[in-house]
């Protein structure tokens, strides 16, 4: 007995032409790189979020607007015509914001840092303000570099009660090494003293104070 044979169409995969989403994108991507690019022109030349506070408030709440648009043709609407013409408003909007600045008298950046040598070989440096810190960060170092600013380590130093003390009291005393604390340092750092030795002669009991 033979059965019949029944022939299945044989399936094709569907073939979706994408180029024209492809294209939108890179069209985007492009736009919105172009601004990225001048941007960070001015970020080098003025410091990280320091232009926008050097401008009268009025460009500024126009600048903002046009981010607000920008920001929507790009990243919600996905408009590519409106993402380039947005694009084209935010370049012309930072050169508005870098010629106001100039104009009033404001000068670019300028850094001034100070380095030291950690024990390790790495670099310390120490700027004045966030910007600054910025600004270097951003700069090409083949260094091994940690960068604090100066209310940072204010921050950092005022956990250090004693050492600042110390300080207040002696004035001009310099900290020249610090280790590591262990757990026992409340109790062992008397202990350690080279002068104990001559103070009390014999062994201190666990728990005798010198």
């Amino acid at each position: 007995m033979s059965g019949a044979r029944t022939n299945y169409p044989r399936r094709v995969p569907s073939y979706v032409d994408n180029s024209a989403a492809v294209i939108a994108h890179d069209r985007i991507t492009a736009a919105v790189l172009s601004v990225d690019a001048v941007a960070r022109q001015m970020e080098r030349h003025w410091g990280v979020g320091r232009l926008v506070r050097l401008v009268s408030p009025a460009t500024l709440v126009r600048f903002r607007q046009a981010h607000r648009l920008w920001t929507e043709a790009y990243s919600h609407n996905r408009d590519v015509g409106e993402t380039e013409r947005t694009s084209a408003m935010m370049i012309r909007a930072w050169k508005a914001l870098d010629c106001e600045a100039r104009d009033t008298g404001h000068a670019p950046l300028a850094p001034t840092v100070w380095e030291g040598r950690t024990e390790d070989g790495q670099v310390l440096v120490i700027t004045r303000t966030s910007e600054e810190a910025l600004a270097i960060a951003a700069t090409q170092d083949e260094r091994a570099r940690t960068i604090w600013t100066i209310d940072e380590l204010a921050r950092c130093v005022a956990m250090f009660e004693q050492i600042n003390a110390i300080k207040r009291s002696f004035p001009g005393a310099l900290v020249t090494a610090v280790s590591p604390r262990a757990e026992s340092f409340a109790s062992d750092w008397a202990t350690g003293d080279p002068l104990l030795d001559v103070l009390h002669p014999e062994p201190l009991t666990p728990g005798e104070a010198p």
